[in-house]
């Protein structure tokens, strides 16, 4: 029996703006909703799934590909939301900026993992971060307080300069398989800025 993983890729803000947004959550109840700490916030492109081991050089080689393929574009995070209810309930930050770059990449990516033959989530895409699973831990007036206050939330915005390839082991723990650069070259120090 041969080993698999699952396999997603991600944009993984600065530390500068996953400081600045865990300011924003602090004191809120979502706050209080465990996070996995060997996760990073991010905003994934592209979810594989499970794929045998050997299927990884071929995913590699895709987000290679796309990578190759796209210009470094500015981001943000922005706003609030939720996804679904009860204990599937997932509130998340809304990305701001070049949007339509993040999109061009993400079709791109897609159709890099198609071309060999890997399988992805083809539901129309929408960009976010997830800040927690909350599930069933907070009550429907936590969560619609907590997304009151969020909803007028602006990050810094940063420079998108390459993409990781995750796999999630059992655990799960989250291991970066490979890192990926898009062509532009980044002018100036990849920081945050106002």
């Amino acid at each position: 029996m041969s080993a698999t993983s699952r396999l997603f890729v991600a944009l993984l803000p600065p530390q500068a703006v996953q400081d600045h947004l865990a300011t924003a959550i602090t004191g809120l109840h979502l706050d209080a909703v465990p996070r996995r700490p060997e996760a990073p916030w991010h905003i994934t492109t592209a979810f594989i799934g499970e794929v045998d081991d050997a299927a990884i050089p071929l995913a590699t080689a895709a987000v290679a590909a796309a990578c190759a393929t796209t210009t470094a574009f500015r981001l943000s995070l922005a706003g609030a939301g939720r996804f679904g209810r009860g204990r599937y309930s997932v509130v998340w930050a809304g990305v701001d900026g070049d949007v339509a770059a993040l999109v061009g990449h993400v079709a791109e990516l897609r159709a890099q993992l198609g071309a060999r033959g890997l399988p992805y989530d083809q539901r129309q895409y929408r960009p976010h971060v997830t800040l927690a699973r909350t599930g069933d831990r907070l009550s429907p007036g936590q969560s619609a307080a907590d997304l009151m206050s969020l909803r007028a939330y602006s990050g810094p915005s940063w420079m998108v300069s390459g993409c990781v390839l995750y796999a999630v082991d059992p655990g799960p723990t989250y291991r970066a398989v490979s890192h990926h650069a898009l062509t532009a070259e980044v002018r100036g120090p990849d920081t945050a800025t106002r």
